[in-house]
C-alpha cells in the first residue's frame, strides 16, 4: 500500500481518458500498481488474465507523468516499479482500452527517429481535438453513457454467476442420486454411501473455512478485522485466489461495502 503522506504531497490528481468508453480512470497514490490494475480490469469489463499487461502500462503511463511539474510528486510513490533502462515514453493523457491489452503497443515506444516523433506529435493533437469534442458533450448524457456501461456490466456478471450456480446445483443433485443405494447383478444391496459422503462434506467444509480465513487475513492489511474499498490488499494473493473471490471484490467496489470476517463468508456463498 502506498503511504498516505505520499497522498498527500501529490500536486494533482492524474487521471486516463479511455476513449473508446468515454469514461477515465484515476490513479489513487493509495494503491500499488497491482491493485490499480485490478481496479482497472473491474472498471473496464476486462478479464484479469490481463492483469499484468494493464499493470505494466500503467506503470509506463504513471512514469511518462512524472515529468510534468503538476504530476513529479508521483515519483516518490511509484518510483520503486519504474524501469529505469526503458526510455521515458511521452506523456498522452488518453489511449485506446486495446492499448493497455498489448505488451509494447503504444506506439512511440516502437523508434526513437524523428519522424516517429512527429507522427506522435500529430497523433497527440488528433486525440486532443477528440477529447475536445468529448467535453462539448452535455455531462449528463456522458454520465448516461457510462452508468448504462457499468449496470450493463453488473447485470452480465450477475447473470453468469447465477448459471454457475444453477450448473453447481445440478451437478450436486445428479451425485446424489449416483450414491443412493440400489441392487447389484445379485440382488443384493451396494453399501451405504451417505456416511462417507456427509464426513467427506464436513472436511471439505472445514478445508474451505481455512481458505477463506487465510484470504481474508491477507486482504485484511491493518489487521483491524475488517475490509472496505478504501482499505484492502490482494497483492499476497495469487491469480487463482482474486479470481475465486472476484465477485465479492466487484461487490466491495460497486457498493462501497464494509465487511468482517462473517460477512464477507456470507458473501462468498451468497
Amino acid at each position: 500500500m502506498i503511504s498516505l503522506n505520499s497522498l498527500q504531497n501529490s500536486n494533482q490528481m492524474l487521471s486516463i481518458l479511455i476513449l473508446d468508453k468515454m469514461e477515465e480512470f484515476q490513479i489513487n497514490t493509495m494503491f500499488t500498481p497491482q491493485q490499480l490494475g485490478v481496479q482497472f480490469c473491474i472498471q473496464f469489463g476486462l478479464n484479469l488474465t490481463n492483469l499484468q499487461l494493464v499493470t505494466d502500462n500503467l506503470i509506463r503511463f504513471i512514469q511518462s507523468a512524472t515529468v510534468l511539474p503538476q504530476y513529479s510528486n508521483l515519483a516518490q510513490c511509484y518510483e520503486k516499479y519504474f524501469n529505469i533502462r526503458q526510455k521515458i515514453i511521452p506523456f498522452k493523457s488518453s489511449y485506446q482500452l486495446s492499448e493497455f491489452l498489448v505488451e509494447n503497443k503504444i506506439k512511440f515506444e516502437k523508434s526513437h527517429s524523428q519522424n516517429n516523433l512527429h507522427s506522435v506529435q500529430k497523433e497527440n493533437q488528433q486525440q486532443f481535438q477528440r477529447n475536445k469534442f468529448i467535453n462539448q458533450q452535455p455531462f449528463n448524457q456522458i454520465m448516461d453513457n457510462c452508468q448504462t456501461f457499468r449496470e450493463k456490466n453488473r447485470c452480465e456478471n450477475l447473470y453468469l454467476k447465477g448459471k454457475i450456480k444453477q450448473i453447481e446445483r445440478n451437478k450436486s443433485r445428479q451425485k446424489h442420486l449416483d450414491k443412493l443405494d440400489v441392487l447389484d447383478e445379485n440382488c443384493t444391496f451396494r453399501p451405504n454411501t451417505r456416511v462417507i459422503q456427509k464426513q467427506n462434506q464436513q472436511s471439505l467444509q472445514i478445508k474451505q473455512e481455512k481458505y477463506y480465513q487465510y484470504i481474508f487475513d491477507c486482504l485484511d492489511n491493518d489487521k483491524d478485522g475488517v475490509i472496505s474499498k478504501n482499505c484492502i490488499d490482494i497483492s499476497k494473493l495469487n491469480m487463482n485466489d482474486v479470481n475465486n473471490i472476484l465477485g465479492v471484490l466487484l461487490k466491495i467496489e460497486n457498493d462501497n461495502l464494509e465487511l468482517n470476517y462473517n460477512q464477507f463468508i456470507q458473501l462468498i456463498f451468497l
